[in-house]
This record gives structure tokens, sequence and C-alpha cells, in this order.
């Protein structure tokens, strides 16, 4: 096993260069010879007041509360300090001062605090010396106080190596990162828990108000099977009222859908059925509402398209999403258009309006309308879940609700992806891309 003197790399020339540097030379060393019955007759006193300082300071108190282990330390210090005179530079010397030092760091005592006290024994060698020597020849006190200074600050040199290559700064810093990890936990832990709480106060509202709704809308059926026109009054009152129902109950349902998909929590029902069925019932079912807002609904979707790796609820509510979004939010008489088709011959066919996709097997859907179209400044939050409001366009407005956020959680569930892009400068066109399987 390496002695600390090796570990630390204390070799003879690295030895010889520090005393060098402290200047403690032949005729230093020898001074200090000269001073050790100095050192023997102050050392019980000076031991004595030194740890009734050290027991002063709670920092370094705590580690003497055993009287008797206070009594073997002030031994060992005593012999600590009377060796000051022997100093030379043989590896033996570097040695034991570096002991000490390596024995102070293992107990954990601060780096600062060891050193520190350092100044409470040069501040009592040098009163003591003070009065020893004062009948001296004044230069003879001089020399007397500058080789003690140099021998006590080469032992606290020695201290600080110990304890640079006794671990301890390196346990320092591990226990820091260590405590740093833990408040990092703690505190993500709490923000988890915070968002639990959030989410679960948020389904019972949610869940509390699809009753009420439910209820008004089964009141306006009921007054629909009187009033069955829909297009006279009181029945296209009615209607409107179940309409308007019916797009609470949706919002419910993204409402709590964002929340489900955001923590993974929402189940994918894949069944085999014809996309281009589906699609044209959405088209179907939303022409009435297309009408009403004065738009004009084409679906285009060559031949049938079978699929059997995605889930036919959440593709019907995307699509409906992007129809009911865009008879919203582009002026009366405008056009929406819908199409469908494979991936790879939608692509080739240039169906997908200034899109590149790495994707070769598939379907598409776009959704496009010929509206004013959507600014920059909205296109780059548009399916922001904080996107909420309503943000100004260029002679249009478009309100981000849950709707689009929706559309991309879902799409991204089903393993796809939607983007808007631009149609020859005009409109608003949503682009679905969903991989095979």
């Amino acid at each position: 096993m390496l002695s600390l003197v090796e570990r630390t790399g204390q070799d003879a020339e690295s030895r010889t260069a520090l005393l060098c540097f402290l200047e403690i030379n032949a005729p230093e060393r020898e001074r200090l010879a000269g001073l050790r019955r100095f050192f023997e007759d102050i050392a019980d006193n000076m031991m004595e007041e030194f740890y009734e300082y050290l027991l002063r300071h709670e920092q370094t108190a705590a580690f003497l509360q055993d009287p008797a282990l206070v009594e073997r330390l002030k031994k060992a210090q005593r012999r600590h300090f009377i060796e000051l005179a022997d100093c030379c530079d043989s590896e033996e010397y570097f040695e034991a001062r570096l002991k000490v030092g390596m024995a102070h760091a293992g107990v954990g005592l601060r780096p600062e605090y060891y050193l520190g006290a350092y100044s409470s024994q040069l501040a009592y060698v040098s009163a003591s010396a003070s009065r020893r020597f004062a009948d001296d020849d004044p230069t003879e006190l001089e020399a007397n106080l500058r080789v003690v200074t140099k021998v006590i600050t080469l032992d606290i040199c020695l201290a600080t190596e110990a304890y640079i290559y006794g671990g301890y700064v390196e346990k320092s810093l591990s226990e820091a990162h260590q405590a740093a990890a833990i408040r990092a936990r703690e505190a993500l832990a709490e923000k988890e828990q915070e968002e639990r709480r959030k989410e679960e106060l948020l389904r019972m509202v949610v869940h509390d108000i699809r009753s009420p709704v439910t209820a008004i809308m089964a009141a306006s059926r009921a007054a629909l099977r009187r009033y069955k026109d829909p297009a006279e009054p009181p029945g296209r009152q009615f209607a409107l009222i179940e309409e308007s129902g019916k797009n609470v109950l949706n919002i419910i349902d993204e409402i709590l859908n964002v929340a489900g998909q955001a923590t993974g929590d929402m189940p994918i029902n894949a069944l085999p059925f014809d996309l281009a069925v589906l699609l044209q019932d959405c088209v179907a079912e939303l022409r009435p509402y297309a009408e009403h807002t004065d738009h004009f609904v084409e679906l285009s979707c060559p031949g049938s398209l079978p699929v059997s790796w995605l889930d036919p609820l959440l593709v019907r509510r995307v699509v409906s999403n992007l129809l009911v979004n865009a008879f919203r939010h582009t002026p009366a008489g405008c056009r929406v258009e819908i199409f469908a088709g494979p991936l790879a011959a939608a692509t080739a066919g240039g169906q997908v309006a200034g899109s590149e996709t790495a994707m070769t097997d598939g379907v598409l859907i776009r959704v496009a309308d010929n509206g004013s179209g959507v600014s920059a400044r909205v296109e780059k939050r548009i399916f922001e879940g904080e996107a909420t409001g309503v943000l100004k366009t260029e002679g249009a407005s478009l309100t981000t609700g849950l709707g689009l956020p929706f559309c991309r959680l879902a799409c991204e569930r089903l393993g796809g992806s939607i983007k808007l892009t631009r149609q020859g400068g005009l409109g608003a066109c949503f682009v679905i891309e969903f991989p095979a399987g």
C-alpha cells in the first residue's frame, strides 16, 4: 500500500522544493532545533487554551463530546507541536504531518475549521515568544517568530494535501450531488402529485358538466318530437340547442382525451374498417352544419380504403374536428375539400401540397379550404395545447382551443402526424399521414 507521501507525490525532490519555497533552509532548521525547549515549556498550557478555544465553537465542539477523547487528542497534539522543532525534509517527517491532516479529514472536520484553528496556535506561540525573548536582541525575536511561522505554514500545506488526496473533496462533491439529486426528486414528485391533483379535479369538473348538458339535449330532443321541422321556429331553435349540446360534449371528450394522451392513458381500439366509408359518414353527418354556415363540402376518395391498424373513433373525431374548424373559421361561401388515399399514390400524384414525407406506405387524409388562411404567427402555435384565446390573423380570426391540440395528440398516438401546409398561397390545408401498421 502506498504511503501518504507517495500518494501525494511528496518525493525527495518535491519536499526539498517546498522547503526551499518556504525558505526553511539549514540555518532555519538549526534555529528551530534550538527552540525545542521553548516548545516543550509552552506546550501543556497551549493545549489547554487551544482545546478551550475549540470547545467554544460549535463547528469544532461537535467532534469533542467525549472527555477521554479530548485528553488523548491533547497528548497527540502536544507531541505534534513539539515535533515542529524537528523539521526536516525526510519522508518520515512529512508522513507524520500528513497523517494528522488525514485523521481530521477522516472524521469529517471541514478543512476551513481545521486550518483555521492554526491561527489560535500561531497567536499563542507569538505571544509566548514575545514574553520569553523580550530581553533578547529584537532581531533574534523577529527571527524566531519568522521561523515558527514558516514551519506552521508547512504544516498547513501538508494538511491541505492530506485533505485533497484523502478523498475529502470527492466525498464532499458526491454528498453535494446526492443532496441535489434528492432535492430534484422531491421537487419532481411534488410536481407530479400536483399535476395528478389538477388532472383529477379537471376530470371531476368535466364529468359534472356532462350531466346537465345531457339533460338539456334530452329536453331539446323531446321538443323536436313536437316541433319536427328544424327549418322553422321553434324547431330550428331546439335543433340548434341540440347541436350546441353535441359540441359541448365533444369539447368535454377532448378535454379528457388531451389529459389522457399527455399521460399515455388513452386506449387505442384498432379495428378493421373502410376509411372511405368513415369519411363519407363524417361528411354526411356534418353536411347540415355546413349548409347552416353556408359552406360547400366536397369529398374525394378514390375507391375503398380498407385499414386495420387505426382506431375508427379517433380518426372520425380528428376529421370531424378539422371540418368543423373549417366551417367556423372561414367566411360563408367557402369550399372545404377532403381527400383520402394511399400515401404513396398521393405523394407521387402531388396531393401533399408543400410536404415531403419519408413514408412510402400507409394512408393520407387532407382537409383544405379556400378561406383567408392562417398567418405564419398563428401557424407556429396552432397545435399547442396552451395556445388559447383568439389570435387575430390577416382578415380572419382563429380560435385555438383544444380541437387542434387533440388532433395532434390523437394522430401521434396512432403513429402518424398532422401538419398545416399552404395551398397555392390561399386557405388552410391540414395533412394527416398514417403509416401502415
